[in-house]
C-alpha cells in the first residue's frame, strides 16, 4: 500500500500555445475584450446560483455574439430547470395532498433526457398510486367474504420490504384469522348439526378482540346445544322406558325453552296420568281410565305439536308401524291416512337416504339410535329433514323385534347449516380471487421496482453526462477564449509604454484573466475530472483529495492498493462520486480536521472506506435511508452503489467520527496500459487539451 499526504500545489496557468490555438487579431480582441471581461463574472455568478438551486437566475438578453449565445443557452437551461421544479412542486400538491391521482407532470422541454424524465416521473407517480388502489380493492374483497387468497411476501425470491411488506402482513394476518375462524365454525356446525357429534368446540389459536368474542360465542352455542339435546334425549329415553321421574333441567331460551316446557309438561302430565290411572283403576274402573287416557292423549298431541315432533312404534315381527297424529302431519298425511306399514314410511324417505334411515335397525349391537334423513311430504312434495331418535328392543339372539322413538323436524336447523356452507363457499371463492389479484399486484410491484431502479440509474447517468458536458464546454470553450484574451493582453502589455497607467491596467487585467482561467479549470475538473477518463480512478482520487485539502483546510490521507488497476467506467465514476459526496459531508457537517480514503480489493470485491474524526451522527436505519430523495446525500450514495449491486454501511457515534464503507462486486480491469504511476501523474497534471 502506498500513502501520500496532500499538499497545496501551485496554480498552473492554462497553456494556450499548443496545436490548434486560435489566432485572433489585435483589433478583434480590443473590440471583444471589454464585453468578455464583463460577461465572465456574471456568468460565474449565474452558474453558482444555479449550482445552489436558484433556477430563477438569468443572463442579460442584450449580449451579442458568443456571449449572447452563451446567455441564451444558459437561460434556456435555467428556465427548463425552473419549470421542472415548479411542476414537481405542483405534483406534490395536486396528487399527494389534493388526491387528484390523474394529474401528471408536464415539462417544458421534451427532447432527449428531459422527455425521458417527464415520462419516468409520470410512470413513477402512476406506479406509486397503484398500491392504494390495490389495498382498497383487497379490503373490499374481504368485506364481500373472500378469504381464500394469501398475499405473497416475496417477489422472485426477494422478500418485500417497507410499507409493502407491512400491508401484505396485515392483510395476511386478517385473512388467516378469518379463515381459521370460519373453518372452525363450519367444523363445529357440521359435527354438532350434521354428524351428531355433540360436545365439539371451535379452536382458533392466537385470536383476540372481536375474533375471540365470536369464537367464544360459537363455542357457547355448541356447548348449550349439546347440553340441551343430551338432556332432551335422556328425558325422552326415560319416558319411553317408563321412567316418568326425569325432567329437562338444562337452562334454555326461546324456542328451545318452549320445547323444554312442552316436554316437561308432557312428562308431568304423563306422571299425573299414570298416578291417576293407578288411583282411578282402583277406585272407579275401566271407563274412567279410558276417559283420562283420552285427555292425556290430547295433552300429548299438544306437546308434540309444540315441539314439532311425533312418535312412532314399529313392530318388526308384524311389520305394523304405528304413528301419532302429529307425526303423520309432519309427513304430510291427514290423521289416519298413513298406511301404518314399514314400507309406507320407507317410501316417504328420499331414495338416497334410505340406507341411512334403515341403518339402526340393521346394526346388531345397536340399542339406541339417532339418525338424520330427508323425506318428501305427501301433501305438497316439500323436502324436509327429520331427526329420528329412539330405542330398539332385541330378542336373545340380538334380532330387532320392536323400534320406538320420535321424529323431530330439523329442517330449519339444516337450512341454517346450508346457509353457513354456502357462505363458506362464497368466502372460499372470494379468497381465491383475492389471491389471484394479489399475485397480479405483486407482479406489478416487481415491475414498478425494476422500472424505478432503472429510472434511478438513468437519472444518475444523465447527471454524470451533463456534468461531463458542462465541464467539457467550460474547458474547451470558455477556457480557450480566456487563453486567447490573455495572449492578446500579453501582446498589448509588451507594446505599452513602461511605467504608464495603461501597462498597470493591462497587468491587472492579465492577473484577473489568469484567476478566471484557474477558476474555470477548477469548476471543470470538479464537475468531471478529466483524469478519471484519461488515467483512471487512482490518480483522480489523489488529485481531488489534494484540491479538497486546499479548499477546505482538511488534511486528507489517501490509501489505494497498488493492485487496483483500471475499472470499468461506471464503477470508476460511481466510486469517485461517493468519495466526492463523503468528503463534502465531512467538510459541511463533521467538524473534523482530518479525513482518510482507503480503496482496495478484498474477498473478490472492491472495498472503499471514507473516515473522519468529527462529531459523528446517529446511525440511520435502512428504511429511513431509503426514504430520502434519490441523488441527495446518503441516498445518492446508496443508489449509486445499488446500481453496481453493492452495499453501503455507515457506522458512527457521537464524538468519535463517522465511517462510510462501500463494497461492490469486483469489476474486471480494463487492461489499459499506461506509463508508470509517477509519469502518469506528471502527464495528467501538466497536460491540457489543445485549443480549437
Amino acid at each position: 500500500m502506498k500513502r501520500s499526504r496532500t499538499a497545496e500545489p501551485p496554480a498552473e496557468p492554462l497553456k494556450g500555445n499548443g496545436v490548434g490555438a486560435v489566432a485572433v487579431s489585435a483589433a478583434a480582441l480590443a473590440r471583444a475584450s471589454d464585453s468578455e471581461h464583463v460577461a465572465l463574472p456574471i456568468l460565474l455568478a449565474a452558474l453558482q446560483s444555479m449550482r445552489d438551486g436558484d433556477f430563477s437566475v438569468r443572463l442579460p438578453g442584450s449580449w451579442t455574439g458568443l456571449s449572447g449565445k452563451i446567455a441564451d443557452t444558459f437561460n434556456d437551461i435555467a428556465a427548463a430547470n425552473q419549470q421542472m421544479a415548479c411542476e414537481m412542486k405542483r405534483m406534490v400538491q395536486v396528487v399527494g395532498k389534493e388526491g387528484r391521482t390523474r394529474e401528471r407532470a408536464r415539462f417544458r422541454e421534451s427532447r432527449g433526457a428531459w422527455g425521458e424524465m417527464e415520462t419516468s416521473v409520470s410512470s413513477l407517480t402512476e406506479d406509486l398510486l397503484r398500491p392504494t388502489t390495490e389495498v382498497t380493492r383487497a379490503i373490499a374483497a374481504v368485506a364481500q367474504g373472500n378469504l381464500t387468497q394469501q398475499v405473497r411476501l416475496d417477489v422472485d425470491g426477494r422478500p418485500l420490504e417497507g410499507e409493502f411488506l407491512r400491508s401484505a402482513s396485515i392483510v395476511n394476518t386478517m385473512i388467516q384469522q378469518l379463515a381459521v375462524f370460519t373453518s372452525e365454525v363450519i367444523r363445529v356446525a357440521r359435527e354438532v348439526g350434521t354428524d351428531g357429534k355433540l360436545g365439539g368446540q371451535a379452536v382458533v389459536p392466537g385470536v383476540a378482540g372481536t375474533w375471540k368474542d365470536l369464537t367464544d360465542s360459537v363455542n357457547l352455542m355448541a356447548s348449550n346445544l349439546t347440553g340441551q339435546v343430551r338432556n332432551i334425549a335422556e328425558v325422552a329415553t326415560a319416558v319411553a322406558s317408563g321412567d316418568l321421574s326425569r325432567k329437562i333441567t338444562v337452562d334454555v331460551r326461546g324456542e328451545i325453552l318452549q320445547l323444554k316446557e312442552a316436554i316437561n309438561t308432557m312428562v308431568d302430565q304423563l306422571r299425573s296420568f299414570a298416578s291417576e290411572v293407578t288411583r282411578v283403576a282402583r277406585e272407579v274402573g275401566t271407563d274412567e281410565i279410558r276417559r283420562m287416557l283420552e285427555e292425556t292423549q290430547e295433552r300429548l298431541v299438544l306437546a308434540q305439536h309444540a315441539a314439532n315432533c311425533g312418535t312412532f312404534d314399529y313392530d318388526v315381527r308384524t311389520r305394523v308401524n304405528f304413528w301419532s297424529d302429529e307425526l303423520q302431519r309432519l309427513y304430510g298425511f291427514v290423521p289416519g291416512g298413513f298406511p301404518r306399514t314399514y314400507e309406507g314410511w320407507l317410501d316417504c324417505v328420499l331414495p338416497e337416504d334410505r340406507e341411512i334411515a334403515r341403518a339402526p335397525e340393521q346394526a346388531s349391537p345397536c340399542r339406541f339410535f339417532d339418525t338424520e334423513f330427508r323425506i318428501r311430504r305427501r301433501d305438497n312434495g316439500e323436502i324436509r329433514w327429520m331427526n329420528s331418535r329412539g330405542r330398539i328392543q332385541r330378542d336373545g339372539s340380538g334380532k330387532a323385534i320392536r323400534v320406538v322413538g320420535l321424529n323431530i323436524d330439523i329442517t330449519r336447523t339444516k337450512r341454517v347449516e346450508e346457509d353457513l356452507k354456502r357462505a363458506h363457499e362464497e368466502l372460499k371463492g372470494a379468497h381465491e380471487e383475492l389471491e389471484v389479484r394479489v399475485q397480479d399486484r405483486t407482479a406489478e410491484l416487481r415491475t414498478a421496482q425494476d422500472r424505478l431502479r432503472k429510472l434511478t440509474g438513468r437519472l444518475m447517468r444523465s447527471q454524470d453526462e451533463e456534468r461531463r458536458r458542462i465541464a467539457r464546454e467550460l474547458h474547451d470553450g470558455l477556457g480557450q477564449y480566456l487563453v486567447a484574451v490573455k495572449m492578446n493582453l500579453d501582446v498589448l502589455a509588451m507594446s505599452a509604454p513602461a511605467r504608464s497607467g495603461l501597462l498597470e491596467n493591462l497587468t491587472d487585467a492579465i492577473k484577473q484573466i489568469e484567476n478566471a482561467i484557474a477558476e474555470v479549470r477548477t469548476m471543470s475538473h470538479l464537475l468531471h475530472p478529466p483524469l478519471l477518463d484519461e488515467v483512471g480512478l487512482e490518480l483522480a482520487l489523489v488529485w481531488y483529495a489534494e484540491g479538497f485539502a486546499k479548499r477546505s483546510g482538511i488534511d486528507v490521507e489517501v490509501d489505494i492498493s497498488p493492485a487496483l488497476g483500471r475499472l470499468d467506467t461506471e464503477a470508476e465514476t460511481a466510486l469517485f462520486r461517493v468519495v466526492q459526496e463523503c468528503l463534502t459531508n465531512v467538510h459541511r457537517h463533521s467538524g473534523s480536521a482530518t479525513a482518510s480514503v482507503r480503496l482496495s480489493r478484498e474477498n473478490g470485491g472492491l472495498r472503499l472506506e471514507v473516515c473522519d474524526e468529527g462529531r459523528g451522527m446517529p446511525t440511520l436505519p435502512s428504511e429511513e435511508v431509503s426514504s430520502l430523495a434519490p441523488g441527495v446525500g446518503l441516498q445518492g450514495i446508496r443508489e449509486r452503489v445499488l446500481q453496481l449491486r453493492g452495499k453501503v454501511d455507515i457506522t458512527s457515534s457521537e464524538g468519535e467520527g463517522t465511517t462510510v464503507t462501500v463494497t461492490i462486486p469486483d469489476t474486471p480491469q480494463t487492461g489499459v496500459a499506461g506509463p508508470a504511476p509517477f509519469e502518469r501523474t506528471c502527464a495528467a497534471l501538466t497536460s491540457e487539451r489543445p485549443l480549437r
